[in-house]
């Protein structure tokens, strides 16, 4: 076939059904897992890497998978997230073959940068060298890489909602001297990561009074130019930073009149956004 019979116009890319990819970055107590499991569309699965679950407990929709390391000198934590990246394929592909409803409609990581870590600890073992101290060695860093890259790339190909959490590494501009963030990781990885998702989002929290207020930023700034939203797309939808207003009693399942803003928001905003540019454009050929 000639590539000229390839070509498509980009309004015909259909717009209605989004799958949230998100990279979800943030220092600790910035609310990242709390929002996530809070807001994730339907039912939810949290990978636990971080073995940091308390703040999620008796969330509604929410199963948890353990996959964190209790021995550092050991790779079972890397094994078991091997597994799990084959089980959650092996239940997609049957429940397409079987015409059922996958068993999640998102699936969290939490979080990416204990995934390096663990990663590492399968890495040690492939070599004896080690560095000073009995750290890891030149010939440690790249396998560590590759595996974290498969297995998200992966991971991100699943028919569903990804939100992987990951802290950030400040870095300083070699020309200029100034400082900036990226998400922590190894390597290139920092800077690669970002562009694996479609949504790449900074969680913190903000004094407000006698409390704190949670909030994302979800474009890019000066510091953190990898922040950016597909679903947002040109800010048609939301202003920046996004206030998110957690109702503990919507959470916990216990009142289902108010609607929390966050990822399921995110995903109405653009469905009103569009029903109405098809009803405009509906009035005006009539």
């Amino acid at each position: 076939m000639a590539l000229a019979e390839e070509l498509y116009s980009a309004k015909e890319i259909n717009e209605d059904k989004t799958i949230i990819n998100c990279l979800l970055t943030g220092g600790s107590g910035s609310g990242k897992t709390t929002a996530a499991a809070a807001t994730a569309p339907g039912r939810k699965l949290v990978i636990n890497v971080d073995n940091r679950v308390e703040s999620i407990a008796g969330f509604k929709d929410v199963t948890i998978l353990d996959a964190y390391e209790l021995d550092a000198g050991m790779p079972k934590a890397w094994d078991k997230l091997g597994k799990i990246k084959t089980w959650l394929w092996s239940q997609f592909r049957m429940a397409q073959k079987k015409g059922e409803k996958p068993p999640f409609d998102s699936i969290i990581v939490d979080g990416l940068t204990s995934m390096f870590d663990v990663a590492m600890n399968w890495s040690l073992l492939l070599s004896d060298k080690r560095g000073l101290g009995g750290s890891p060695a030149e010939q440690h860093w790249m396998p560590q890489m590759v595996a974290v890259e498969k297995w998200l790339l992966s991971v991100l190909a699943l028919p569903c909602h990804i939100i992987v959490t990951a802290h950030e590494d400040i870095e300083e501009h070699r020309i200029n001297g100034e400082l900036f963030f990226l998400p922590k990781g190894t390597g290139k990885l920092r800077t690669k990561m970002p562009g694996w998702f479609n949504e790449t989002f900074y969680a913190y929290r903000q004094k407000e009074k006698e409390s704190y207020g949670f909030f994302w930023r979800t474009q890019g700034e000066d510091k953190r130019d990898y922040l950016k939203s597909s679903i947002n797309k040109l800010g048609s939808l939301w202003n920046d930073p996004i206030r998110l207003d957690l109702d503990i009693d919507v959470v916990m399942g216990k009142k289902d009149s108010a609607k929390l803003q966050g990822f399921a928001w995110m995903l109405e905003q653009k469905a009103r956004h569009l029903a109405k540019g098809k009803e405009e454009k509906e009035g005006s050929q009539s």
